[in-house]
């Protein structure tokens, strides 16, 4: 058994675990506590800056076998408080179109989940991460070891913002209370050039909204009650 307690990258980090030699390879298993180590500090390069807050876990587990290299599997749950997530395009986008510099740079007051990495790819589980009175988001993505990025998130947007919205809260959402309304938004693209799917549908809700606003009326005379056996007579066109 070993038992490992040290600063880490400003927090504290606590290693407890063993390596089995009994069998024909050596086994290794531990677990790791981390308190306060700064985001910043884990993330890949490229989202250094992006993604601020002091990580937590309670439980991050190591399992591999020695003997063969990239057998490492590292999973457990996370927490980050008064954290904060943006300055990508794909935030800035959404915060023009719905007009909302916060969402930008999202304030988050926690995010919770979970994560695993294996083969070189990294798993990612957002259990809860909301940032009050703004936008709540659930799902999760998967990172491959080349940087490429694919996932699925629910996104839940305050009413109060969503109607905001040129036409009023656009189709593609669903009201879930007063409070809320949500969106399935699909992830791509890499690491260092994310994508998303739901700033093309709010595109097509502003087209079609200015669209119907521009859009002459279906009549430009009112309907008068004929006299009985009257016939109307043809209206003219515009212009005569």
């Amino acid at each position: 058994d070993a038992l490992l307690k040290h600063r880490l990258l400003g927090g504290e980090a606590v290693l407890d675990g063993t390596v089995d030699l009994s069998g024909g390879a050596p086994l290794a298993d531990f677990t790791c506590t981390v308190e306060g180590i700064p985001a910043r500090s884990l993330v890949r390069a490229e989202w250094k800056g992006k993604l601020e807050g002091d990580i937590n876990m309670p439980r991050l587990n190591f399992k591999a076998d020695l003997s063969q290299p990239g057998s490492l599997v590292v999973s457990g749950e996370f927490y980050i408080r008064s954290g904060s997530f943006g300055d990508i395009d794909p935030t800035k986008r959404l915060a023009v179109f719905l007009t909302e510099p916060d969402i930008s740079r999202v304030k988050f007051h926690s995010i919770q989940g979970k994560i695993t990495i294996a083969d070189g790819r990294q798993r990612v589980e957002i259990l809860k991460a909301e940032a009050a009175s703004l936008l709540r988001v659930t799902g999760g993505y998967q990172i491959e070891s080349n940087g490429e990025l694919e996932g699925s998130i629910d996104l839940s947007i305050s009413n109060r913002i969503l109607e905001a919205f040129p036409g009023g809260v656009p189709a593609c959402f669903t009201k879930i209370d007063d409070d809320w309304s949500s969106t399935p938004v699909e992830l791509s693209g890499t690491t260092s050039d994310p994508t998303e799917d739901l700033t093309e549908r709010l595109q097509q809700a502003l087209e079609k909204h200015e669209r119907d606003s521009a859009a002459p009326p279906a009549s430009s005379y009112p309907t008068i009650p004929l006299a009985p056996g009257a016939k109307r007579s043809k209206k003219p066109s515009r212009g005569e």
